[in-house]
């Protein structure tokens, strides 16, 4: 256990217990070793090459990936390079741990094997739109009692070799059923094929056949298991040729001929789950009970969130609603794409509709959403209620990757609340939904991911992945500045309002930082989005950095007559609000008057 100023790190968990901040949070495997690295060798100036040598193996991305640990930790920790409070960069020569640390004499030295997961804090409140909405409905099991070791599974899209555009939904929308599915057994952790976007990042598929794709998944991000599968036609068949590679290096390789994949998933899944555990208790998954093509229409409504967005993807969720007014998931991701789209009082009254079913899963998932919806209202008490009925429907169905979106929401929660980050710096909790392994993968060509999902269609990713990007305080102000722009373009093409008023208030951010005069255009239109959605926390936001934009203009062109106002503006802001980066921003506001010789309070 090594204590600094402002945590603890237990390094065989792998998990920081932040200061005013209750729950820990988990680091993935790299940053593990990482911090421990640092912290056995504090005032150390350590090189590159070193922490190369010492944390990574051979290859093409080592320093790319280091740079990007780098950068990670820095958040996790509340750090920054400008103003270091642990890692310092030295220019040509390395890193140096700066803060004192103290190491409990019975912290044996020794690397954890495998972490829970990388916890919260990476990048904003919103990061990829549909990663976390790939939660189809927890399945009774029929399993007695969980093996000993929880395996991890990632399940990646499937392909579509069908040469049938009316097939595309297999890529996300079948394989996701069968992720779904497989969250019904108590004994695997499974991340959805839409995360996989954020871990893939070079070549294509083949690689996965080839075995070298999956070898990087297991080094990088600790998976037990991947299934991959391809879709074919034959006659009057559907065909998934599927392979499960585990990390022992076994592969399983066969096939499932059915006339419909879609209905048949749940016995699929069932001999799924016996290859992935031979000698484990069978799981049987019920069938669904859900017209045929109003499951084909649910499975295109999640193909179309991955891509198009929202807009698209409550068509096709409706229609499978109009179909079959039983299929109660298809209407809950039709209230999510409302969300989305700032159709709030809309999505709240279809949720409240569907908590009549007295269906725990949805229930969980429904109340999840809803503290989502008054997370970006502003209402606190109503996002620590849904919570925490979420987590008592959770305890009777549990699903390990909702519970995960649950307990980030929660922590992003209680760091706002405790004046420790803003709305506008607090994305995961509201867009990103993502397990923490699906970050963009550090150690490839960010530009090679630009690229491909580009030619893919992903707009929410590709939105992702620019807000990652603009969120690098180490490259140029005017990349930074361009990330920011293309995202605003991304989040009007999706119709998401909200998402868009975030990212304008981010770029706004940027330009005050840089003392550019656009930050009032972009702050002015964010306010006018934020306002018309009633988003409360979002508008007062802005509104502080309206106030912050008018004082820096005041400052560059100061004169006797705008002393009164500037004085008066400053003093107007009340310190009891703001977080602690606003607070900074105040205190530096307030150096650069005492410059100028103007009085003040404070």
């Amino acid at each position: 256990m090594f204590t600094c100023s402002g945590f603890e790190f237990d390094s065989t968990r792998g998990s920081l217990l932040i200061d005013g901040v209750e729950e820990p949070v988990f680091l993935r495997h790299k940053l593990i070793l990482l911090l421990s690295y640092f912290l056995e060798r504090p005032s150390t100036v350590i090189s590159k090459e070193e922490l190369l040598d010492a944390i990574w193996e051979h290859g093409q991305f080592r320093e790319k990936s280091l740079s990007q640990s780098i950068l990670e930790l820095r958040k996790a920790l509340g750090d920054s390079a400008s103003s270091p409070k642990y890692i310092r960069t030295i220019p040509n020569k390395g890193y140096q741990w700066i803060c004192p640390v103290i190491k409990e004499t019975n912290d044996r030295k020794r690397m954890p094997s495998k972490p829970v997961s990388i916890g919260l804090l990476v990048i904003f409140f919103i990061l990829t739109m549909a990663a976390g909405l790939l939660f189809f409905h927890d399945r009774a099991s029929s399993v007695d009692e969980p093996l000993e070791k929880n395996l991890k599974v990632l399940v990646l899209p499937f392909e579509n070799k069908t040469h049938t555009a009316s097939m595309s939904w297999v890529e996300y929308g079948l394989s996701d059923m069968m992720a779904s599915d497989l969250l019904s057994a108590p004994d695997l952790t499974v991340t959805p094929p839409v995360n996989s976007q954020q871990l893939l990042s070079f070549s294509d598929r083949q690689t996965m056949r080839e075995g070298k794709l999956a070898e990087v998944l297991f080094t990088e991000y600790d998976f037990d298991v991947v299934i991959s599968g391809v879709v074919e036609l034959t006659d009057s068949h559907q065909v998934l040729i599927y392979r499960i590679a585990h990390v022992d290096g076994e592969n399983l390789d066969g096939s499932f001929s059915r006339q419909d994949l879609a209905v048949s998933m749940p016995d699929i899944v069932s001999e799924i789950y016996r290859l992935i555990r031979p000698t484990g208790k069978r799981v049987d998954i019920p069938p669904y009970d859900y017209v045929p093509s109003a499951m084909h229409e649910y499975a295109r409504g999640i193909q179309s969130l991955q891509g198009k967005g929202p807009a698209l993807a409550q068509h096709y969720f409706g229609a499978s609603v109009q179909i079959d007014a039983n299929h109660f998931w298809s209407n809950a991701y039709l209230g999510v794409c409302l969300i989305y789209l700032g159709d709030w009082e809309d999505a709240e009254g279809i949720f409240n509709e569907l908590l009549d079913q007295n269906d725990e899963s949805l229930s969980a998932f429904i109340h999840y959403w809803l503290a989502v919806l008054n997370f970006r209202r502003g209402h606190v008490e109503g996002v620590i209620s849904n919570i925490n009925r979420s987590l008592g429907f959770l305890d009777k169905a549990p699903n390990s990757l909702l519970s995960k979106q649950v307990a980030d929401l929660k922590a992003t929660l209680e760091s706002f609340i405790n004046k420790q980050r803003s709305i506008s710096s607090s994305f995961d909790a509201s867009i990103s939904m993502t397990l923490d392994e699906a970050k963009f993968s550090a150690d490839r060509n960010l530009d090679e991911h630009l690229k491909r999902l580009t030619n893919e269609g992903h707009l929410a990713l590709i939105f992702s992945l620019l807000i990652q990007l603009s969120d690098n305080d180490e490259i140029r102000f005017i990349d930074r500045d361009v990330y920011l722009s293309r995202a605003v373009e991304i989040a009007e093409q999706l119709q998401q309002p909200y998402e868009q008023a975030l990212a304008l208030t981010l770029r706004a951010r940027l330009n005050i930082e840089f003392k550019s005069e656009k930050a009032l255009v972009y702050l002015t239109q964010a306010k006018s989005l934020s306002s018309l959605l009633k988003a409360r926390k979002l508008t007062k936001e802005i509104l502080f950095y309206l106030k912050v934009f008018d004082i820096n203009q005041m400052l560059m062109s100061y004169s006797e007559e705008s002393k009164l106002r500037l004085v008066g503006l400053l003093d107007s802001i009340d310190l009891n609000e703001l977080d602690n980066e606003k607070r900074l921003t105040v205190q530096s506001l307030r150096q650069s008057i005492q410059r100028l010789q103007l009085p003040s309070k404070g």
